[in-house]
């Protein structure tokens, strides 16, 4: 879990509030932060017919991973994977990029009596959802309009995004990597 200031959380929550006004016309009945995220901070808000899931980061860059799960989302919902609806993701309303989703009622995995039967369950989704075919490789994939940084090929992808050739050398250079002889 993230820890995050009170004074962090305090501006956070006053944004997801921005956002359900803004997106729904409604103003939340109660907003809590439940400090299991991450990378995120995470809100449950109670509106006066359903509860949602608002999620904020302070990373610029996020709004493409938040834009890649709600593609990735849609999809493996189609195939039977209980998902929660993705409902909006922005950065328009405030100037940090979020996510609103439906709260989907459930119990953690781990205060559950049948752990084994809920492991299985577990990969039987995990086959699922690694079944949803995609094209090129790293960051930009299908799920970007993109098509001029999409790596179509797996050197495309160590030699452009993850700069193996880089890397190798920084390994060497601090000798976390023997050098061949």
């Amino acid at each position: 879990m993230a820890k995050h200031s009170s004074n962090d959380v305090k501006k956070k929550t006053e944004m997801a509030s921005v956002v359900i006004k803004e997106h729904l016309g409604v103003i939340p009945t109660n907003i809590t932060h439940k400090p299991t995220g991450l990378t995120n901070f995470v809100f449950e808000v109670e509106l006066p017919k359903e509860e949602l899931i608002v999620r904020i980061s302070n990373e610029p860059t996020k709004i493409n991973d938040y834009l890649k799960e709600q593609w990735a989302v849609a999809r493996v919902k189609k195939l039977g994977v209980p998902v929660a609806e993705i409902l909006e993701v922005g950065n328009t309303v405030i100037p940090k990029p979020y996510m609103i989703q439906r709260k989907i009622k459930g119990t953690i995995g781990a205060h559950c009596i049948d752990r084994l039967k809920i492991i299985n369950q577990m990969g039987a989704y995990t086959a699922l959802i690694n079944s949803v075919p995609t094209t090129n490789y790293g960051e930009v994939f299908d799920w970007s309009e993109n098509k001029l940084s999409k790596n179509q090929t797996w050197k495309e992808y160590l030699q452009n995004e993850l700069q193996v050739k880089e890397c190798i050398k920084k390994k060497k250079k601090i000798k976390c990597l023997l050098s061949q002889s």
